[in-house]
């Protein structure tokens, strides 16, 4: 390959990086230097599923059975999963001949194909996930020289490091869009992304703090439970159903979970599970993604009257008040803590009234938790 083919063939692969769909380019790219085909795929760690970023001169319906079969058969599949960046995994070297030539794998999956020789590397590792690099061809092509070898893992170094530019810019989008619904202004409200399996992909900060606490959801060992087997069970089909939705093959739409607290003290969490749209291949991941909303109420900020004080003219002794019912206290119980009579608590609240435009504490209190710029310090 000339110098300046291999520089556009770099600055190809890092584009890919940019826009995910130029991936089948570089592989057209891969297999113009080394013939035959070539695949991008992310395979689990934990299952024999894979997902493909793309491939070349590879019948579709070939790939979704290795997808979903072969690749629980590849007998490289020890080397692919556990193999470190940089690595070249030759099948040829990894079993003799005759075993490999008799083997399911090569009958029904590479033969039919016209494919002898394999050579893959590992790409990027991650805790769940590994992406690999595959180029196959025919026995004629002969196996592939030690210069191609080198090439290819010059190549293979310029892939990392544009899958993880992919992978930063996919979870900064994921988290952007996400924090700017409307769920997650709150400060009790946090999220998380998970696979199929409930593995946790990314979370926020406010949602690995509920995890912390351990108080009715965590990510014990990297899976998002529920405290008892019957929620964590609840909790895993539903994000089961949401993947298989994400996946396009289910209808579910999601749906909303209460878990309870341990010894049942206080709230419960609220859980809102979702099918995610965003393609997961961009982050690194295999299979579907599912976003789940964790709300734990004890974390929500108290409502203060300072705000409310400054804008509608309160008096401090108004504001104290104010302060009291937004906390939940009745009126008697207030003027005993603050040795006033109760006469005067109520002239205090109907000054309140007066100056609010509000005529009964219910709606005084909606009044004030409605408005984010009443509840705000006054500061």
């Amino acid at each position: 390959m000339k110098p300046d083919d291999l520089s556009s063939l770099i600055d190809l692969i890092y584009q890919a990086g940019l826009q995910t769909e130029l991936w089948p380019e570089v592989l057209t790219r891969l297999v113009a230097r080394f013939g035959g085909t070539a695949t991008l795929f992310i395979q689990d760690r934990d299952r024999s599923s894979a997902g493909f970023l793309g491939f070349v001169n590879m019948d579709p319906k070939f790939m979704r059975d290795y997808a979903e079969y072969f690749a629980a058969l590849n007998p490289a599949r020890h080397e692919v999963l556990t193999a470190p960046e940089g690595t070249i995994i030759d099948i040829a070297a990894l079993m003799d001949e005759p075993t490999y030539l008799r083997s399911e794998f090569y009958n029904d999956f590479f033969r039919p194909m016209g494919v002898h020789h394999a050579l893959g590397t590992v790409v990027q590792r991650s805790e769940l996930f590994g992406t690999h690099l595959g180029l196959q061809r025919a026995k004629q092509a002969g196996d592939y020289a030690d210069p191609e070898r080198e090439e290819i893992l010059m190549l293979a170094r310029h892939i990392r490091r544009s899958t993880d530019i992919s992978r930063r810019i996919t979870a900064a989008r994921w988290e952007q869009e996400v924090s700017s619904s409307l769920l997650v202004r709150r400060a009790a409200s946090g999220f998380v992304f998970v696979d199929a399996e409930s593995r946790v992909l990314l979370a926020d900060k406010v949602a690995e703090q509920i995890f912390r606490a351990d108080n009715g959801v965590n990510a014990s060992g990297g899976r998002l439970s529920a405290i008892g087997g019957d929620n964590t069970e609840r909790l895993h089909a539903m994000i089961r159903s949401a993947a298989l939705t994400a996946s396009g093959k289910g209808t579910y739409a999601g749906g909303i979970l209460g878990l309870p607290r341990r010894r049942m003290i206080g709230p419960p969490l609220a859980l809102l599970v979702c099918p995610w749209h965003g393609n997961p291949l961009a982050f690194g991941v295999s299979g579907p993604a599912v976003l789940v909303f964790v709300e734990d109420p004890t974390l929500s900020p108290k409502p203060a009257a300072a705000g409310a004080a400054t804008l509608y003219g309160l008096t401090a002794a108004e504001a104290r008040l104010l302060d009291a019912l937004l906390a939940g206290d009745r009126l008697a119980d207030y003027a005993e803590s603050a040795s006033v009579s109760l006469a005067t608590v109520k002239t205090h609240l109907r000054a309140i009234f007066l100056k609010t435009g509000q005529r009964r504490q219910a709606d005084l209190l909606r009044l004030i938790l409605s408005s984010g710029i009443a509840q705000h310090s006054g500061g």
